[in-house]
């Protein structure tokens, strides 16, 4: 794997030492992310009840089912959130980490599953920087571990200011809405 100075100096020796932390934190779910996955595992239940009921008129709540994830990335943003709290480590950091929720009711756990890439290297050798990695050298630069002109980062994988989807969006602030269409 090719790495640049930067990540090989400073942010690669974070993760090490966030993993070494996270490794030694008790593995039970806490709390707020517990009552998701719970409510969700409530949700999934009442739409496969509905499936079973409504199957042979159309199988629209199959496909509720199928499309409805019990750890989605709200899931893992919550359990991040709450990490912080026991870990100490900030949320760019531990949104670095590949967070894995076992919702089985009987263990209701959570692990990491390995960090996620901090750079990037396309089919032409040229080397960018993911989210994870954007987040984790700046995040760094405000919390003091090393200063602005330290960062010296491959291309963001997505340029700042970029709009990365289409189709339709709707802005909502109070009782006034905007509908746009966002086409590439």
């Amino acid at each position: 794997m090719l790495m640049n100075k930067f990540v090989k100096e400073h942010l690669a020796p974070k993760m090490i030492e966030a993993h070494k932390i996270l490794a030694e934190t008790p593995k039970e779910l806490p709390p707020i992310v517990g009552d998701y996955i719970e409510n969700v595992r409530i949700a999934k239940a009442e739409i496969k009840n509905l499936d079973i009921h409504e199957r042979e008129m159309h199988s629209g709540w199959a496909t509720v089912d199928m499309i409805t994830p019990i750890q989605d990335s709200t899931a893992t943003l919550l359990l991040a959130k709450e990490l912080v709290e026991t870990t100490g480590l900030p949320l760019f950091v531990l949104l670095n980490f590949d967070l894995v929720i076992n919702h089985d009711p009987s263990q209701m756990k959570w692990f990491v599953n390995g960090a996620k890439p901090i750079t990037l290297t396309d089919h032409d050798g040229n080397m960018w920087t993911t989210t994870e990695g954007t987040l984790l050298a700046y995040g760094g630069v405000r919390e003091k571990w090393w200063s602005m002109n330290d960062v010296d980062l491959p291309h963001h994988a997505i340029p700042p200011n970029t709009n990365v989807s289409s189709g339709y969006s709707v802005t909502i602030v109070g009782e006034e809405y905007e509908f746009t269409e966002n086409m590439e």
